[in-house]
Formats: structure tokens, sequence, C-alpha cells
């Protein structure tokens, strides 16, 4: 499949993703729920997906290091020093068993392309 026709299906995914987010904007998950999140730079349309057994609390965690600038993945501080903390959002993709993060995390990134056309930088996570 040519470069071009991966990023045209990228795009796509991307913009029924923004209508999947546009539907639950505002929307906190409740504490503790363990599943698969994803933040959006709506500036660039690249996607950061992860996962954890907090994501309310792993979302905040984010949103604290990039307002400090202390963010690990460089790619993401560098896009929201550019366009700044309105041009990103985030949620909840879908809640899950822990058993079943893993999986999931892989999935998602892989359905979305996130590591050649978003933020994530390596297949595999740590746990949480």
């Amino acid at each position: 499949m040519s470069f071009s026709l991966q990023k045209e299906r990228q795009l796509q995914k991307i913009e029924d993703l923004r209508r999947f987010m546009d539907g639950i904007s505002n929307v906190s998950p409740p504490k503790k729920t363990i599943g698969i999140y994803v933040i959006l730079c709506r500036t660039t349309d690249r996607i950061y997906i992860g996962k954890s057994l907090d994501v309310r609390t792993r979302l905040f965690s984010h949103r604290n290091s990039l307002l400090k600038g202390t963010h690990k993945n460089s790619k993401m501080q560098l896009a929201f020093n550019r366009y700044g903390e309105a041009s990103f959002t985030c949620c909840l993709l879908e809640a899950c068993t822990e058993q079943e993060l893993s999986n999931k995390e892989a999935y998602y990134i892989q359905h979305f392309n996130s590591l050649k056309f978003g933020f994530n930088q390596r297949k595999e996570y740590k746990k949480g």
C-alpha cells in the first residue's frame, strides 16, 4: 500500500475519532476506570494511545506533565508547546479488564497507526 493511501485511510480514521470525541466532550471517566485512552492534537491530527489501571488519573498526569514542560514524550511535548492546551483533547476509548489492557492497546495503536502517524513511540509499554 502506498504512503499516500495509508495517510488517506489514517485521516479518515482520525476524522471518525474526532466525531466520536466531539460527542463525549468534557466527559471524564469515573475514578479507577481500567482501559484504553486517546490524546488527540486537533491541529496536527496526531494521536497517542495509552492504557491505564486508572484512566482518569493517568490523563491528569499527562496534562500536568505537558503543562510543566516535562512530558517524557518529546513529540507530544513539542506539539503541546507549539499549539497549546486548547489544541489537545482526550477521552476514554474503551473500558476493559486488566488482563485485556495490553492486547487492546496494541489493537488501537495498530488500528490508528499511531506509531507512524501519531505520538506513540514504541510498541510495548509498561503495565499501568
